[in-house]
């Protein structure tokens, strides 16, 4: 039996606008949190990487970091997005060097490139979902890495 035939489900397929639609160039999905936000990248048509959140009813929110390179193959690449939506990856300068992010959710009432890089709900695990997604981003900052909760190391092989 075909291993694909056997999958019951269904598939959604989406473009964020402005991805590129030549060979190799387009949508790249990443990650999906419990609330059903996917976080990912997409290639423009200049070979550009931007990021993007999609949200459950379809809004794209396009994420660039302050910083991130605009030649080719330079970029924004979000990995991961937790419950609150706080997104966090990696982005390459004009230089070629590679930095990580952590983009914050803006509270309710905050305006997009006000945001506050120490909204402790961002990291919560049990905060509810934010409602406003803005595209401010962040580089991870020494201060604010040391409020982030911590994850037990895994096991040791």
């Amino acid at each position: 039996m075909d291993m694909f035939s056997a999958q019951k489900g269904a598939f959604s397929e989406f473009d964020v606008p402005g991805a590129g639609t030549g060979s190799g160039r387009g949508t790249l999905g990443g990650c999906i949190n419990p609330e059903s936000s996917i976080t990912g990248d997409y290639l423009d048509a200049s070979n550009v990487f931007h990021g993007y959140m999609r949200a459950r009813d379809g809004g794209i929110t396009k994420l660039d970091v302050p910083g991130a390179g605009a030649g080719p193959f330079q970029g924004t690449y979000p990995f991961c997005n937790n419950p609150a939506d706080a997104v966090t990856g990696n982005y390459t300068d004009a230089s070629g060097v590679a930095h990580g992010f952590l983009r914050i959710p803006c509270r309710e009432g905050e305006r997009d490139g006000e945001c506050h890089e120490d909204n402790e709900d961002a990291t919560a695990r049990d905060t509810a979902p934010v409602t406003q997604l803005p595209s401010t981003v962040t580089p991870v900052d020494p201060a604010i890495r040391s409020r982030l909760p911590r994850l037990a190391p895994g096991p040791t092989n």
